[in-house]
């Protein structure tokens, strides 16, 4: 048995964080799971904050989640795209390009956490070599066997920042999800998933939970 290599491990954890503020100076408290306030509105997801690989592959796990849930209605790109190139309108208004494209509330999304990478390393196993045991005596048959370990590990966190369009009360929700792939050699040559393709499958995770978790 290998005395090095751990168990595969997938942790997946959807937190749920409210808080709230009124377009005043005087901020409004929410009630708790107030994130449902969304559930059956119009929503334009003004922003993804985070690189460019990242801001697709996390569009694309919302759209996938919301085809799946149905838990709001997504306002077309194209119309948040109209509304941000108004004649006056001001860049990172999440209110104003929301209302502008026909949407009760505005979403934007920060990417806190997003990557993958690969460690490598090696263990052993106690095993049986006949030929050993052929040479040596049938009890001096067991040896050590060393094989190569690879862990690819990812881990996504998202903060989803939730704003009514006319009250300016917001809330923020954050999700999370960590994954490890490990592989030997014992059965051949490792092969891993590509990195981008197992970042898709973490953040799918995430966001599916997190709707799941609203749904409750």
């Amino acid at each position: 048995m290998p005395r090095l290599l751990h168990p595969a491990l997938a942790i997946l954890t959807a937190a749920l964080l409210t808080g709230a503020a009124a377009c005043s100076s005087t901020p409004k408290k929410l009630r708790e799971n107030s994130f449902r306030m969304a559930e059956g509105k119009r929503v334009a997801l003004v922003d993804i904050d985070a690189e460019n690989s990242a801001r697709s592959i996390i569009e694309v796990s919302l759209v996938n989640a919301l085809t799946r849930t149905g838990y709001f209605d997504l306002v077309a790109k194209e119309d948040v795209t109209k509304a941000k190139a108004l004649p006056g309108m001001i860049p990172g208004d999440v209110r104003e390009i929301a209302k502008a494209a026909g949407a009760e509330f505005a979403l934007s999304i920060h990417a806190k956490k997003f990557f993958a990478e690969e460690r490598k390393g090696h263990s052993n196993e106690r095993v049986y070599d006949s030929q050993l045991a052929a040479e040596r005596g049938r009890d001096a048959g067991e040896t050590d066997r060393l094989y190569e370990v690879r862990v690819l590990e990812g881990e996504v966190e998202t903060e989803f920042v939730l704003t009514h369009v006319e009250t300016g009360d917001v809330v923020r929700s954050i999700t999370k999800n960590k994954e490890e792939v490990i592989r030997d050699s014992r059965q051949g040559a490792i092969r891993m998933p590509p990195r981008l393709r197992f970042l898709e499958q973490v953040t799918q995770k995430a966001v599916d939970a997190f709707f799941d978790q609203q749904k409750r």
